[in-house]
This record gives structure tokens, sequence and C-alpha cells, in this order.
């Protein structure tokens, strides 16, 4: 089995991607299941990201704008062999919209979560 990690934002060359979270991941595959890490080609718009962080607010218009370079990756996922991808992303942005572009599962970390809390809690607390 090989799935697709994928980060939200476009990777940025000048930095090593490569860290502790990505083995911790990887610890928590079966064996003979191949996890890979990567995120969503730089998009047009891009810059907005960097440019509300600056200011402090963050209302959520990046996720809006990189809706296409989301579902371009999930595609080439797909194209590449993958069996799943993973959206690391607690905001889940464009989720819907990548699963209607595949036919692969793409699984939301915070859906995926909030849905095994619910079944293992007497209740959840907000």
């Amino acid at each position: 089995m090989r799935i697709f990690f994928m980060t939200p934002n476009p990777e940025n060359p000048s930095r090593n991607q490569v860290n502790a979270s990505h083995d911790l991941v990887r610890s928590y595959a079966s064996p003979g299941t191949q996890i890979d890490f990567g995120a969503p080609d730089d998009y047009p718009g891009a810059h907005v990201l960097v440019k509300i962080q600056g200011e402090g607010a963050l209302p959520g218009l990046h996720h809006v704008i990189s809706t296409t370079a989301f579902i371009r990756k999930v595609a080439w996922a797909q194209h590449q062999g993958y069996d799943a991808v993973i959206q690391s992303n607690t905001f889940d942005p464009c989720v819907e919209e990548m699963r209607l572009a595949v036919s692969i599962p793409v699984i939301p970390t915070f859906r995926t979560t909030l849905h095994v809390a619910t079944m293992i809690a007497d209740r959840l607390v907000g």
C-alpha cells in the first residue's frame, strides 16, 4: 500500500522538508505500507498566505485560493499509483472537491479524528 501524506502549503525548497514528524507518521503504518510526503505545487495567489500571516490575520482565504492546487496534486497522486491521500491540515480544506476528482480515498485528519473520538468517548466537551 502506498499513501501520499499531503501538507497544506506549497513546499519551500529552501527548507528541509524531512523532520521527526515524518518518522512518527511512518511509525503508525502497518508493515509494507509506504508513506510519502508532499504538498500542492505553488499556485497563483500563494503569496496571499505570506501576506495575511504577516498581518497576523488568517481568515481562511488561502484555502479557497488553493483549491485548484489541491485537486491537481491529488489527481497527480492517483496517477502515480498511490492508494490513498491523507490531507494533513486540520481545517480539511478542499476535501470534498478532491474526493470528486479521484477514485482513491482522500482522508481528512480533523474529520477522521473527530469521528474516532465520537466512537470511543462517552461525550465530547467543546
